[in-house]
C-alpha cells in the first residue's frame, strides 16, 4: 500500500465501485500536495466495457489520459487487520507479514494480493501494522478495466480507507488532533475510519444498496457496530463523527446518528 498523496508529480487515483467511479487528481504546488480535482461519476453495472468508457470520459474531461494511475480498492472487498508485530526491524516485519497474509483468507499465496503499512514502532520492540489482503482476481479485474480505458499500468495499490484518511488530512479539516470517526457513504458501500489524533487505527467496510428502503437504518447500524468493535480495543471516546460521500441521504443519516449516538456529527462536502 502506498500513500495516495505522496509528494511526487501530478497523480490520479481511481476507485471503481459497483455503480460509481471516483477519481482524485493531486498535484504539488509550492512543495505541498493539493487536490486539484475530485470526480464522482455514476457508471453502468452492465459490464467492464461500459465502466471503461466512463473512465475514458473522466480522462477526457481532465484533458489527458495518464500513463499510470493509483488504484484504490474498495474497503468492503478487502480483508484488513491491525496487527501488533513483535519486531521493529523492517525486514523482519516483512517476513512476518507474508506469513500473516495467508492466515486470513482461504486462498493460496498465488491467489491473493497483500500490502501493509507500519503505523507505529513502539518502545517495547513491537510495531503496529495495517495489513490489507484482496483476492488477486478482484484486483486484476479492476486493472483490466483501466487497461481498456487506455491506462498502461498501475503505479500503486491502496486501500480506499487509507485514501479516505489521507484525503481528510489533506483538505485541512484535521488541524486539531482528536479522536474521530470518518465515514464515506457511497451509493454501494460504506467506508468507516477511526482516527486517533493523526493516526488511522481502525477501518471497516460494508456493502449496501442505495435503493434499500431500510438503507438509512442499516447505515446507522453499521456505524454503531463499528463503534462497538473499536471500543472493545480502546476506551477512548469519539469526539465526533464526520460524514462525506456521494450518497444522497448523508444529511438524513447525520441527523439520525446525532440523535441515536449522542455524538456531534458533521458533514464535509467532497466537491
Amino acid at each position: 500500500m502506498k500513500n495516495t498523496f505522496d509528494l511526487d508529480s501530478r497523480s490520479i487515483s481511481i476507485e471503481i465501485g459497483d455503480g460509481l467511479v471516483r477519481a482524485v487528481v493531486a498535484d504539488v504546488l509550492k512543495g505541498k500536495k493539493h487536490i486539484i480535482g475530485l470526480i464522482n461519476r455514476p457508471v453502468s453495472t452492465q459490464g467492464s466495457d461500459a465502466v471503461a468508457e466512463e473512465i475514458k470520459k473522466i480522462f477526457q474531461s481532465l484533458g489527458f489520459t495518464p500513463g499510470k494511475v493509483r488504484l484504490n480498492i474498495p474497503r468492503h472487498l478487502v480483508t484488513a487487520r491491525f496487527l501488533k508485530i513483535p519486531s521493529v526491524d523492517d525486514q523482519e516485519i516483512s517476513k512476518i507479514i507474508k506469513i500473516e497474509s495467508i492466515k486470513h483468507l482461504p486462498y493460496t499465496d498465488e491467489k491473493i494480493i497483500y500490502g501493509y503499512r507500519v503505523i507505529e514502532k513502539l518502545e517495547d520492540g513491537y510495531s503496529k501494522v495495517l495489513l490489507a489482503i484482496a483476492q488477486a482476481s478482484i484486483v486484476n479485474n479492476f486493472i483490466d478495466i483501466l487497461n481498456k480505458a487506455g491506462v498502461s499500468g498501475i503505479s500503486s495499490l491502496s486501500l480506499s480507507s487509507e485514501a479516505l484518511f489521507y484525503w481528510y488530512m489533506l483538505v485541512g479539516e484535521g488541524e486539531e488532533k482528536e479522536n474521530l470517526m470518518l465515514v464515506n457513504l457511497d451509493m454501494d458501500h460504506i467506508d468507516i475510519d477511526i482516527i486517533e489524533e493523526d493516526r488511522l487505527v481502525f477501518t471497516r467496510g460494508a456493502a449496501h444498496s442505495a435503493t434499500d428502503p431500510r438503507g438509512r437504518e442499516k447505515i446507522v447500524q453499521q456505524i454503531r457496530v463499528s463503534i462497538n468493535t473499536y471500543q472493545k480495543e480502546s476506551e477512548r471516546p469519539l469526539s465526533r463523527i464526520i460524514l462525506t460521500g456521494a450518497n444522497t441521504e448523508t444529511a438524513d443519516c447525520a441527523l439520525a446518528l446525532s440523535k441515536e449516538l449522542k455524538v456531534p456529527v458533521d458533514i464535509i462536502d467532497q466537491g
